[in-house]
């Protein structure tokens, strides 16, 4: 959980800076919607990771390199859309 709420706390400080919220019960909600949201983002890094490493030859790394940039870019989106709402 540290690693999740420090994620949160970054994004909040730095990329979604203006849309944070305010207010501490405010803030709580915008931390759920947080892990929940990017639980799915872990969810879809592991899928693309199992799907590279089962269904072709890829290298451990490069299965690794392509979870992890799409779940980043699931974690963002879902995090602009439903956390931070730009």
């Amino acid at each position: 959980m540290p690693a999740v709420t420090f994620t949160w706390w970054g994004n909040r400080s730095f990329t979604f800076r203006e849309h944070a919220s305010t207010g501490a019960r405010a803030m709580l909600h915008e931390w759920v919607r947080f892990v929940t949201t990017n639980s799915f983002g872990a969810l879809i890094n592991l899928a693309v990771y199992e799907l590279l490493i089962h269904l072709t030859a890829t290298s451990p790394l490069l299965a690794l390199a392509c979870g992890v940039l799409a779940g980043m870019a699931f974690n963002f989106t879902l995090s602009k859309k439903f956390v931070f709402r730009l």
